[in-house]
């Protein structure tokens, strides 16, 4: 019969029982191998319990890091939402709001939040939404003190710079009352009451009357302002009169150019300076544009004169003095002395020209009687009207007078030889070319 081996021990059939002998050294091995087995499964436990709680954790931090980053985004959103928006009574329930959207982002779609966390969040949550009421209240209680002050400094900054200092005195102190100043402050404020009104009225100065506020500057107007406060003024002053005397020099330029028929006189240009809307400086200047521009027409003019008085002739006009007389006035009255000194020589020349044949008559004067003031000086046959011979020549005189004058209208000018030559043509031959023939009369001399 075979023997029979169990694991684990020695058991040979073949003996009796009392004969059966056992290896308790084994039998311990496999004692302590169980245990092992069994402690080993019990550390496994714990440590998949040590892995559950690490990553309950890593979620509760995630959760933790979340809620805190929402509760400081949510303050500031907050905060940022004041600026501007002068509703100061939505401000609390804008915050209230605010705090309900924040604890309800927490906590939907989040894997489950372990109890302990649950409640140390709710705990800091309603801290926090607490926290951003008062934050709501406060800045609204700030604002609406802030806007009572502004209102309050614009009554005082109206009163001050109407002069009405009292007034301004009167709204400080219920501001004082009302304690939306402080004391110290706003002792400051109406000590500087009279310096703040003598700005305003500088300033309206500057823009209505530049010259007489700088002017007053200068006098010592306003003690209120200090040294250095008034020639800081007074710089700026003076650029605003700079900057007004040049706009109006401006205008009074562009006038002229549009109309420079009718420049500014003297007289106006005086009171434009002394009134302060121009400078001394600007009048000449502007006097030197009208005279530069006087000038150049002067020029034209006398360019015209000149050649008008060279072709005119003097010694065939009956009134040579009075013609005369008539271009030196024009010349003095219109051109300037540099242009008149020319034009006087040739009007003299011209004069002593007609002087010397002052005994002649020139012909075709004025009415066509140049030949019959001939026949009337006795040049011509006699000189007595009752004489038929007078009449006779009278007569024939009138009639060459018209024959000359309407040969001058076909030419258009004639030399007194030409008029002579004329003259001479139409008595040729008959026995008028004795007394008419000799034309040496108007010759000049």
């Amino acid at each position: 019969m075979a023997n029979i081996v169990i694991p684990g021990s020695q058991f040979d059939t073949s003996l009796s029982p009392s004969r059966v002998k056992l290896d308790s050294s084994r039998l311990m091995g496999q004692y302590h191998g169980a245990q092992a087995i069994a402690g080993a499964m019990n550390d496994v436990g714990d440590t998949l319990t040590s892995i559950a709680t690490d990553m309950q954790r890593a979620k509760d931090a995630k959760i933790v890091a979340d809620a805190s980053l929402r509760m400081s985004q949510a303050h500031t959103s907050l905060i940022e939402s004041f600026q501007g928006d002068p509703n100061n009574d939505e401000w609390e329930s804008r915050a209230k709001e605010m705090a309900t959207q924040v604890k309800q982002d927490i906590y939907t779609g989040k894997d489950r939040v372990s109890p302990n966390l649950k409640r140390q969040l709710d705990i800091s949550l309603q801290g926090w939404a607490g926290n951003l009421q008062t934050t709501a209240k406060t800045a609204a209680n700030v604002q609406r003190v802030q806007q009572a002050w502004g209102k309050s400094q614009e009554a005082i900054t109206d009163a001050v710079n109407n002069g009405n200092l009292d007034q301004a005195k009167n709204v400080l102190n219920l501001a004082k009352s009302a304690k939306l100043v402080d004391p110290v402050v706003a002792q400051k404020m109406e000590r500087d009451f009279p310096k703040q009104a003598a700005i305003a009225q500088i300033e309206t100065g500057a823009v209505n009357n530049p010259k007489k506020t700088y002017d007053d500057l200068n006098a010592g107007k306003w003690p209120a302002l200090d040294p250095k406060t008034r020639a800081r003024i007074k710089v700026q002053v003076g650029e605003a009169m700079d900057v007004a005397q040049g706009k109006s020099f401006k205008g009074i330029l562009a006038d002229y150019e549009n109309d420079p028929a009718h420049p500014l006189d003297e007289n106006k240009l005086k009171e434009k300076v002394n009134s302060g809307e121009i400078t001394a400086k600007m009048a000449t200047s502007y006097q030197h544009t009208v005279d530069r521009a006087n000038y150049k027409d002067a020029e034209g003019h006398a360019g015209r004169l000149a050649i008008e008085i060279h072709n005119r002739d003097f010694t065939i006009d009956p009134n040579y003095e009075k013609t005369a007389n008539d271009y030196r006035t024009e010349i003095a009255h219109n051109l300037p002395i540099t242009l008149q000194k020319s034009l006087m020589a040739e009007i003299d020349n011209k004069v002593n020209a007609a002087k010397k044949n002052e005994k002649y008559v020139p012909p075709h004067a004025a009415g066509s009687t140049a030949i019959e003031q001939q026949v009337k000086a006795g040049n011509l046959g006699p000189k007595d009207p009752e004489d038929p011979a007078y009449m006779d020549t009278m007569a024939k005189a009138r009639h060459l007078e018209t024959l000359l004058e309407a040969e001058m209208k076909k030419r258009g000018t004639m030399t007194p030889d030409e008029q002579g030559a004329f003259i001479s043509s139409q008595v040729q031959g008959t026995k008028d070319e004795s007394v008419f023939g000799n034309v040496d009369w108007l010759k000049a001399k």
